[in-house]
């Protein structure tokens, strides 16, 4: 067995500043496809707490070519999964398939961190979702103060600061918000994507180019 280390994992930088790493697996016919957008909490804009959680979490609810519907139907269809999340210094992707399907996973992914609508109903829905888990955290001891502590450690600093914001915060936050944090933090520049699996590495970075490379 090949272990993932220095000669087997295979890295590629694309012209527009992707980083792709590429490590084979042919131990089952599945692929895993895992990275990051430099767009994390870090630049949450003060009185706006939790907005770059809130744009990460609204990637999937709607986007130029498909909708909320389409877009779990489609990953449905072939027994796939794909999810995106904020977290202090980048939004996180992860996505698991067979390798048969690694052309609609990249598809779907390219479309969500591009192309997001940031649809109305559907980002009402989820700031209410959002509200519903700060009623559970006020309720978990260790959550608070985990929050206390961190507002002590770091007074006036991002770190010091929630991911996901806080109800005052959250109420606050517009469609045109979100739509102006992904304009303005989305990009190419030091994104990582890291292909696993049942697929060779030149393949994962001559397909990676054909959804990112643009």
């Amino acid at each position: 067995m090949h272990f993932p280390g220095p000669d087997t994992i295979h890295r590629h930088i694309l012209p527009n500043g992707i980083i792709i790493l590429a490590y084979e697996n042919f131990a089952s016919e599945s692929v895993v496809i895992e990275g990051l957008v430099q767009a994390g909490s870090i630049a949450d804009p003060v009185n706006q707490e939790g907005l770059a959680s809130f744009t990460a979490s609204a990637l999937m609810r709607g986007t130029a070519k498909r909708d909320f519907d389409t877009i779990y139907e489609d990953l449905e269809s072939v027994g796939a999964d794909l999810s995106i999340s904020g977290s202090k210094h980048s939004t996180d992707f992860g996505a698991g398939c067979l390798v048969e399907d690694i052309d609609l996973i990249l598809d779907l992914l390219a479309d969500a961190l591009r192309n997001p609508t940031f649809p109305a109903d559907q980002i009402e829905q989820l700031r209410g979702q959002i509200m519903t888990g700060f009623t559970m955290r006020a309720n978990d001891t260790y959550q608070m103060a985990t929050l206390a502590f961190n507002q002590l450690l770091y007074p006036n600093h991002a770190y010091g600061r929630s991911s996901r914001g806080h109800a005052e915060t959250i109420q606050t936050i517009t469609q045109a918000d979100l739509s102006t944090f992904h304009k303005s933090y989305y990009g190419p520049q030091d994104m990582i994507i890291c292909v696993m699996g049942a697929i060779e590495a030149e393949t994962a970075v001559t397909k990676i180019p054909q959804t990112f490379g643009d």
